[in-house]
Parts: structure tokens; C-alpha cells; sequence
């Protein structure tokens, strides 16, 4: 019984300190893995682009509600590499990216990291990655010329 009252003074402490007003939630998906795919003109211009739809394949497919220059597109944790096809304009392009995967526990919550992340396949007319070596996830951009 006396365990039962030490476990029940802890957890209610654990939980006042837990829920204070002035802490913020912590953002997990500064953990999940991504990459910047950028579209860009022949002079190396960013272009603003409106993508319709993005269909990874094997997941559900998704799209982004504004024009922009640069997107975050999801890297499956499951697997070495992420095929996308990406709708613009009612015409579809696939990028094929892949990469090696590494764990990392920071602060107990585990952290996916890509590494070596290159382009393998692509329909566009040219890929240029950028990133410092090795190129890891959530600082790589996939610049797509088209």
C-alpha cells in the first residue's frame, strides 16, 4: 500500500510539472524526415509552382494548397528510397529519391535521419541536388528544372 501512495505522489507531480501553462507543446515533426524539392527556370530562377496532387508511392496521395517556390515532401522511414509523382498543371513528373537511413534517440524521442540522399530516376528535364556532404534530410533541396 505504502508503494501505491509513493507511485500515486509521483505521477501527480509528474503531472503538475507536465501540464504547466507557460510550456509549449513539444513539434514532433521537426523529427520527420523530409526533403526540399524546389522547381526552378533554365537561368537557374526559382518558379512559383501550384503542385495539384503528390502521390508517393505505396501512401495516400497529397497535395499543397498555395503556389510556392519550394515544398516539403515527406521521406518514408520504412524504406531506402521515396518515389513521388507529382501532378502540375494536369501533367504528372516522378522523382525517385533515395537514401540511407540512421536512427538517432535525442531527448528519448528517436529521430529519423536520411543520409546520402541522392536522385535515382526522374522524368524532368534535369535534377540538381543541393546540400552540404553528406546531404541528410531536412537540409536537402532537390532543385527541379523544367
Amino acid at each position: 500500500m505504502k508503494i501505491f501512495k509513493i507511485a500515486a505522489v509521483i505521477f501527480f507531480v509528474f503531472f503538475l510539472t507536465a501540464c504547466k501553462e507557460d510550456d509549449t507543446p513539444l513539434d514532433l515533426t521537426q523529427y520527420e524526415p523530409f526533403v526540399n524539392i524546389g522547381f526552378y527556370d533554365t537561368l537557374n530562377q526559382p518558379v512559383e509552382t501550384l503542385i495539384e496532387q503528390v502521390q508517393p508511392l505505396g501512401h495516400n496521395p497529397f497535395t499543397f494548397p498555395e503556389p510556392a517556390t519550394t515544398f516539403r515532401f515527406p521521406l518514408d522511414i520504412n524504406t531506402t528510397m521515396t518515389k513521388f509523382d507529382i501532378t502540375i498543371s494536369e501533367e504528372t513528373g516522378t522523382i525517385t529519391v533515395e537514401y540511407l537511413r540512421r536512427v538517432e534517440n535525442q531527448i528519448n524521442i528517436l529521430r529519423f535521419i536520411m543520409e546520402k540522399i541522392v536522385v535515382s530516376a526522374h522524368s524532368y528535364d534535369s535534377v540538381k541536388i543541393v546540400c552540404e556532404t553528406p546531404c541528410i534530410s531536412n537540409e536537402t533541396e532537390i532543385r527541379i528544372y523544367r
